[in-house]
């Protein structure tokens, strides 16, 4: 687990944690990181779009869910919206590692729900002994998926290099039935302005000698996609580069690592059919972290952070007016300690960090004002290794969050989710208290985990539709927020109270009688309440799923079923969504032929054509999730 300061695997973490290696990326690898991610306990996705699908971990997304490249922040504007896609790729991807509840002290406020961490080989950590590569080909049917992935590594005495490139492509996708239900005008068999096309490159390298470390890269990523239920597509481009320089020492000083990444984004949001601008998002962002990592002291093992941040966001027309957000500078400086210390059969992790942000609107105009927070998050977990092959997490932290920019200062209408949407900059900030427990089983034929947590929230920050007049229907405004009941948009304002999230995940292996057949069980669930009791928007129902796996020599057989309850637990002005049954399949077949390893595989998702809408995108009523799709790719290593 590289996101963690602890060397430790995720399964002897006091956190829950999940790292999904390579190839078990392969079967789960889908359009957005939402999708690939949605397999996992307590995982789901916005699914607002194929193009721009969140995860959501807990009932935790948005501004609470800290997306990382290489253990530095993906500098996009998906926090801002759930039609804005996250900018980074996982078919070129070497791990996905994902940490549930809090994880505040390494990584800021905005990992307060959790972190997802991209892990690439871009920035070589050693220098391969031989010239090597991999090449991954994908087409689907339901999704008319076109992709194709190819990196290469290789060096030479100290020097090592790695390229890599992708383009994916994917049409309208096919659903059964109708795209509002009951409703016979309404489209069916694709669904319109669903496409994507996305592309990255990217190069690297490397200087290794045996204490130290120098290593750069660069990648260009553009994505085009379109918004269903909506006259538009988005038109996405990002260019990042990351700076790596890391020291191994001797004495009190066990390692010296630094990072930089400088990332300049660019979206523009495009009406159909004109083809005209309506809005263009940047940011240019600059973050540096620095981890001293010491020599055991009286038996404690830990790592100093130094993290800085600088980000230019603005949100214009092409005539420079302002829309929806205003322009905003942020910076962000913050200083945390993480110690830990091994008693043999327990381990004890404590961790501090104090941080400052400031967001000051850079309008000469602006009737809005700079705002500044300072932020303290402490935490302290335990690991107790009490039997053989078993285990024992618990965590308690104390978290502080500052209200994102778009939550302070928002005011205006946005296309792409139909809402108008005012924000409030006197918000203060979020505070959370936090604990999880996490039973484990490590070793023998059954394996596994359950988690039971519970986060409190005191000036907890959401998106509330508001009805002014009392008909029990979100009021309905018009371009310049005056309320029309035959307006384009509904009113949202961004609100505080307090929250209570609560909920449980399980994940059960067992090896079967059967030689290369082991068998999976998993669900999670989460409850999510505001201070008067209403529900909190968009949470996710409760899942329960079943699997096989068997693996004999080259082949492997798979296939997963998982129940999603109806959520009728519903916030405001929010609609029930019915219950569903989705099956997935998997098959693969490894040979080897003149030293190249070639894995054909193929994929049946959603295999039933079952029609399910997911009550965490805002979009369900319009949008119904893809019907079935098979997959079929292939994979050479060489």
């Amino acid at each position: 687990m590289t996101a963690t300061p602890v060397a430790r695997s995720a399964d002897q973490l006091s956190q829950p944690a999940t790292v999904i290696t390579r190839s078990e990326l392969q079967g789960l690898n889908a359009v957005n990181l939402g999708d690939t991610l949605s397999a996992l306990p307590g995982v789901t996705s916005s699914g607002f779009a194929p193009g721009a699908g969140r995860p959501i971990i807990r009932g935790q997304d948005g501004p609470r869910l800290q997306m990382l490249e290489n253990g530095l922040g993906i500098a996009d504007v998906s926090v801002l919206s759930p039609d804005h896609r996250v900018a980074t790729e996982t078919l070129n991807a070497t791990q996905v590692e994902v940490l549930r509840g809090p994880a505040t002290l390494l990584y800021g406020s905005g990992a307060i729900g959790g972190l997802v961490n991209v892990v690439n080989r871009r920035i070589p950590l050693t220098v391969p002994a031989a010239l090597g590569g991999e090449l991954q080909l994908r087409a689907a049917s339901g999704t008319g998926e076109r992709s194709g992935a190819l990196e290469g590594n290789g060096g030479a005495d100290r020097f090592a290099w790695h390229v890599d490139a992708l383009k994916a492509r994917t049409d309208d996708y096919a659903f059964p039935g109708l795209s509002v239900k009951n409703d016979p005008a309404s489209f069916s068999g694709r669904l319109p302005n669903s496409d994507t096309d996305n592309r990255e490159y990217g190069l690297g390298a490397s200087f290794v000698a045996d204490r130290w470390l120098v290593g750069a890269s660069v990648q260009d990523e553009r994505s085009t996609y379109g918004v269903p239920a909506e006259e538009a597509f988005l038109d996405m481009k990002q260019r990042r580069a990351d700076l790596l320089a890391r020291y191994t020492g001797s004495g009190w000083l066990e390692s010296a690592t630094f990072r930089l990444a400088r990332t300049n984004y660019e979206h523009s949001e495009i009406e159909l059919p004109t083809r005209e601008v309506a809005v263009t998002f940047k940011t240019d962002a600059t973050e540096g972290r620095a981890e001293f990592k010491h020599a055991p002291l009286a038996g404690w093992r830990g790592t100093l952070v130094l993290q800085a941040q600088r980000r230019d966001f603005s949100a214009l027309s092409p005539t420079g007016d302002v829309e929806i957000v205003e322009p905003v500078k942020t910076q962000a400086d913050a200083l945390a300690l993480v110690e830990e210390r091994d008693f043999g059969a327990f381990a004890l992790d404590l961790g501090l960090r104090t941080e400052r942000e400031e967001h000051r609107p850079t309008l000469a105009s602006t009737s809005n004002r700079a705002r500044s927070f300072n932020l303290m998050s402490v935490s302290a977990g335990g690991l107790w290794r009490f039997a053989p092959g078993f285990n024992a997490g618990l965590t308690l932290s104390s978290n502080e969050r500052a209200p994102t920019p778009s939550e302070l200062y928002t005011n205006g209408p946005h296309e792409a989710t139909a809402t108008f949407e005012v924000g409030d900059a006197s918000l203060r900030k979020e505070r959370s208290r936090a604990i999880d427990l996490t039973l484990r089983k490590t070793d023998g034929p059954v394996r596994g985990s359950v988690s039971l947590f519970q986060q409190r929230f005191s000036n907890y920050v959401f998106g509330q539709f508001i009805d002014g007049n009392g008909d029990g229907v979100a009021d309905r405004v018009d371009e310049a927020g005056t309320v029309d009941p035959a307006g384009e948009f509904v009113f949202l304002q961004y609100v505080q109270t307090s929250a209570r999230f609560r909920g449980a995940e399980f994940e059960l292996l067992a090896d079967t009688p059967l030689a290369g057949l082991t068998a999976r069980i998993f669900g999670d669930t989460v409850r999510a309440t505001l201070a008067d009791g209403s529900p909190v928007p968009r949470i996710a129902p409760q899942r329960l799923g079943v699997g096989l796996r068997y693996a004999a020599g080259p082949v492997k057989l798979g296939g997963n079923l998982t129940r999603v309850s109806a959520q009728n637990r519903v916030s405001l002005l929010e609609t029930p969504t019915e219950g569903y049954t989705r099956l997935d399949l998997d098959a693969s077949w490894r040979i080897r032929a003149m030293g190249v390893d070639t894995e054909l595989f193929a994929l049946v998702r959603n295999a039933t054509n079952e029609a399910y809408r997911l009550h965490t995108s805002i979009l369900k009523d319009e949008a119904p999730q893809p019907g079935r799709s098979v997959v079929l790719g292939l994979r050479s290593r060489f």
